[in-house]
């Protein structure tokens, strides 16, 4: 599980929206981080809408807390988005064997699709469901050292 610096943005009656600084090394899509220029100062964060726990009822929007990211909703998304479809990839020239004709790998090439898209959702909606890979939000934000106001990482 990692933790992360944040800070809530919006509450609402059942669900808190929190906003978490990108890393200072950036997303990786780009070196110069151009897009992040280009896009703008609200680019520099992520939002997530987490649901607020019972507990949590005084919240408020500018409150500093940590975000708790399950691993394993991040592996889930690697293999579901990089190992399916090579996997769906090869299934597919195992099937179409030697000598293809048009019509076979037609079908084969739609029927991947179709089983990709298929996981893609049944994939959301089941890390939507589930409570163990939700994030979750915790009192103290993560680098908040005790007798200190500010967190450690930006905000």
């Amino acid at each position: 599980m990692s933790v992360n610096p944040a800070m809530i943005v919006r509450v609402d009656e059942d669900y808190v929206e929190v906003r978490v600084p990108k890393s200072d090394h950036g997303c990786g899509l780009c070196v110069s981080k151009a897009a992040c220029r280009f896009l703008g100062p609200e680019s520099a964060y992520v939002r997530y809408r987490v649901h607020r726990p019972a507990e949590m009822t005084d919240l408020r929007p500018g409150e500093r807390v940590g975000l708790e990211l399950p691993d394993i909703g991040q592996n889930l998304s690697s293999v579901i988005i990089f190992v399916l479809p090579m996997l769906l990839l090869f299934a597919g020239i195992a099937l179409v064997g030697r000598h293809p004709s048009v019509g076979t790998v037609a079908s084969v090439a739609s029927g991947g699709v179709v089983v990709y898209l298929t996981a893609l959702v049944l994939g959301n909606r089941w890390v939507k469901r589930s409570p163990r890979l939700q994030p979750r939000i915790h009192r103290r934000p993560v680098g908040l050292e005790r007798g200190t106001t500010e967190p450690s990482g930006r905000l």
